[in-house]
Parts: C-alpha cells; structure tokens; sequence
C-alpha cells in the first residue's frame, strides 16, 4: 500500500509540473495570439513543438524542462505501475498486498532448492523445464 501512495504521490507530483510549465509556456503563446496561447495550454504535441521550435524568447527554459519532466515522469510511472495501480483502483488490495509481502521471495526459494535432487548432468522432463 506505501508503493501504491508513494506512487500516486510522485504521479501528482509530474502532473502538477506538467501543468506549471505549460501554463507558463502558454502565456508566451498567448503573446502571440490567442488561438496559438489555447494551443499550448490543451494541445500537449503543440505544447513541445512551441517550446522547442517557435517560442524564441529568454525565460522558456524552465517551463520547457518542467513541462518535460512532469510529463516523462508521469509517462514512466504510470507504465511501470500499472499493475499495482489498477488493482489497487479496481478494489483488489489484498492482491497488490500479497505481491509485497517479504516472505513470497523466501517461499520461491524454497521450492527452488526443492528441485536440487536433479543432478547437474542430468535433464529435466519436458514438463519441469525452468
């Protein structure tokens, strides 16, 4: 449960950045004109196309890096923690719990260092491969 929360706590945390930058970014859109400032703000191809190709005035920088690292944060957790996530949304807590429990990586090897009565020359059936 402490991964899924510090999950979505990280999750919110590239959210938020995604969002300061882009309206940061924004108003240097909305200099130009408006449909080009509502572009930015709701069109998130746009939004990297304008920072790094049309907008040519000091002070983009850190919008533009907080604008790509709350998105490729967000990207990459949500990915990775995906499995964890879902369940957790879905009402299957029990199940993400039991995935964290310690003792399942003890309980792997024991039943790993059951399969030692094979001896290293010798093949396994078809049926017990690893």
């Amino acid at each position: 449960m402490v991964l899924v929360i510090l999950t979505l706590i990280l999750i919110s945390v590239g959210l938020i950045a995604y969002i300061y930058g882009a309206v940061r970014l924004a108003k240097f859109g909305f200099r130009i004109s408006t449909l080009v400032g509502l572009a930015v703000l709701l069109f998130p191809p746009y939004t990297f196309y304008f920072a790094f190709k049309k907008a040519e005035v000091n002070g983009k920088e850190l919008p533009t890096a907080l604008c790509c690292f709350g998105l490729v944060l967000t990207l990459l957790l949500g990915g990775i923690f995906w499995q964890p996530l879902s369940m957790t949304f879905s009402g299957n807590i029990d199940q993400v719990e039991e995935l964290m429990t310690p003792d399942r990586g003890e309980q792997y090897m024991a039943d790993y260092d059951d399969d030692e009565d094979v001896e290293e020359g010798e093949a396994l059936p078809a049926g017990d491969a690893l």
